[in-house]
């Protein structure tokens, strides 16, 4: 499959004549999404979309490659696009989303998870029919199921919105599922870099034990070790200040989720997604307003 090649004719195809149905086999990073609006805006469309000629009433291509690109059109306004037609079927479709994609190395192992477990569990090819279609071995297909399938689906819900990376993503498939999502909440509350998750997840599989208690205690000497590793001389931090920090957190969350749900590139999201946002972010005020609560009636000054 890896010879596979599209039409050399590009054609110009409206905007609205395109689904992007699989899209959410890719990973929305906010940066990115950015980044391919003021290419477009400064060159144009460089590279045509590809995609493959579809039977359905609303839509005449479903796009195999280009969905950044196609975000990034929608938002400017642009009415049409240079596409390039590749006529395949479903699966390899599917396929050729990692194939395109591996070219220019812009596919993660989690991506390539998602499109191989959806070739094993909606198409019912076996691991040798998935390899065989993808020119890889059985072991490297079986390696792409066993990590997503290691993922809890609210975590994977949660990158599709972009509030979490990959590699975090990458790091919390190392914990049993059941697990993945506390810890999940407290990387995004706490902010944590790559590096402190790493050492967070480490040091709770070191444990016999994982508990809420156990996942902020450890959260917080990572955060007490960040300012103790800084050059300028840094005050005892107390519990009062580490309280401020979380509700200091949850707010900016909070207003960081709100403005998307008010920008135009929200509605690329499924109705699934803008709900689990939704949801993100009542449940962020609910905690919020009970924290306030807490942080009003008791007397924190005395642990200082």
């Amino acid at each position: 499959m890896d010879n596979i090649e599209t039409n050399k004719n590009i054609i110009q195809v409206p905007i609205s004549k395109l689904s992007d149905k699989h899209a959410n086999f890719r990973i929305i990073s906010p940066s990115s999404e950015k980044a391919h609006i003021k290419l477009i805006q400064k060159f144009g469309i460089v590279k045509p979309l590809i995609v493959s000629p579809i039977i359905n009433k609303e839509s005449n291509y479903e796009i195999i490659d280009g969905f950044k690109r196609y975000r990034a059109c929608k938002y400017l306004g642009i009415n049409e696009v240079p596409v390039s037609v590749l006529d395949i079927n479903n699966r390899v479709l599917k396929a050729g989303i990692i194939i395109f994609n591996n070219k220019s190395r812009s596919i993660s192992d989690i991506e390539e998870s998602m499109v191989v477990f959806s070739l094993y569990k909606n198409d019912n090819l076996t691991q040798v029919e998935i390899g065989t279609l993808l020119n890889k071995h059985k072991s490297w297909v079986c390696r792409r199921i066993a990590l997503i399938t290691r993922l809890e689906q609210q975590i994977i819900n949660t990158l599709r919105l972009g509030l979490i990376n990959i590699s975090t993503c990458r790091e919390l498939s190392r914990l049993p599922r059941g697990n993945q999502e506390k810890v999940m909440i407290t990387i995004i509350e706490y902010n944590l870099k790559i590096l402190e998750v790493k050492k967070l997840i480490d040091n709770l599989l070191e444990g016999y034990i994982i508990n809420s208690n156990k996942i902020i205690e450890l959260t917080e000497d990572i955060i007490e070790n960040r300012a103790n590793k800084s050059k300028q001389p840094q005050k005892k931090i107390s519990n009062l200040y580490m309280f401020k920090q979380k509700l200091n957190v949850i707010e900016a969350i909070i207003v960081f989720l709100s403005k998307r749900t008010n920008q135009k590139y929200f509605e690329k999201f499924s109705n699934d997604d803008q709900n689990h946002l939704l949801n993100i972010i009542d449940k962020l005020i609910v905690l919020l307003n009970r924290l306030h609560d807490q942080f009003n009636k008791r007397n924190f000054e005395k642990q200082i």
